[in-house]
């Protein structure tokens, strides 16, 4: 959570496509 902490807030409407691929990516 180090890439833009406005998007943190909005994380919950991002597409579950994205939060899985950032979830992979931070590990």
């Amino acid at each position: 959570t180090a890439l833009c902490p406005r998007r943190v807030t909005d994380w919950r409407g991002v597409p579950f496509e994205i939060d899985a691929a950032f979830q992979d990516a931070e590990g």
